[in-house]
């Protein structure tokens, strides 16, 4: 009778858990049509449902992670790095469930980026190894993850602003402007699509004089399907960047 009452609990404990882990996929995919449509404060309510029911989910925690920094770069100022640390929560929380997740160390990267960014590049040079570490990690676990190059490509594109002693000075003399440009260029090739791949590069080619190529990657933006809440504005920056260039 023990037995039988033992076998009866686990039973009951195994169903429960299978409803939980359907809730959460449910849950995970409607927040995922969600950011779809750019509703990122839709979706994140949905993820932190999903929380609720696995607090150390790790597909979950990066999502959340993401919506936090969709949402903070469209706050005013004086709002974001609130966002960017709770993105950065998230982000290590992800990591803590899972060491070999890619998007755990791409949204980790992200959101330490932003911080820096928000604090100043140049006095956060802790957090700015941080990102190339996380970045080094995801590319090692998935080689073709597009957003990892061009953050990557952006990293160093970023702390090039400052010379080239400067940055040894500071501990930075691995940043130039060469891997910058070849970190764009994979981004693009793994996902042509993503505006905002080819805007930034177009960028990085202007600041080096090289007007002709920027202008082909700003052509082909125009026609380029919207993917992203900020497309549209990229789409629009790109014309005027054609037209001065």
């Amino acid at each position: 009778m023990k037995n039988i009452l033992i076998i009866i609990i686990v039973i009951a404990f195994t169903a429960c858990g299978n409803v939980f882990a359907s809730d959460i996929k449910v849950l995970t995919a409607e927040g995922d049509s969600l950011y779809k449509l750019f509703d990122n404060q839709a979706a994140k309510a949905k993820y932190l449902q999903a929380l609720k029911l696995d607090s150390s989910n790790v597909e979950t925690l990066w999502r959340l992670s993401r919506a936090q920094v969709d949402i903070g770069e469209h706050l005013s100022k004086d709002q974001q790095e609130a966002y960017f640390q709770q993105a950065r929560k998230y982000a290590a929380s992800a990591i803590q469930a899972d060491t070999m997740h890619p998007q755990a160390c791409l949204r980790h990267a992200i959101a330490l980026g932003k911080i820096a960014l928000f604090k100043g590049v140049f006095k956060s040079i802790s957090l700015v190894k941080q990102v190339r570490e996380n970045l080094d990690k995801c590319l090692q676990i998935d080689p073709d993850e597009p957003t990892a190059h061009y953050v990557m490509a952006r990293t160093h594109a970023k702390l090039c602003q400052k010379s080239g002693l400067a940055r040894k000075i500071l501990g930075l003399g691995w940043a130039n402007e060469e891997t910058a440009l070849q970190e764009y260029q994979t981004a693009i090739e793994i996902d042509s699509s993503f505006i905002m791949y080819r805007l930034d590069y177009a960028k990085l080619l202007i600041d080096l004089k090289r007007n002709k190529e920027a202008a082909e990657q700003l052509k082909i933006i125009a026609n380029l399907p919207i993917r992203d809440e900020d497309d549209q504005a990229f789409k629009e920056e790109a014309a005027i960047m054609l037209d001065k260039y």
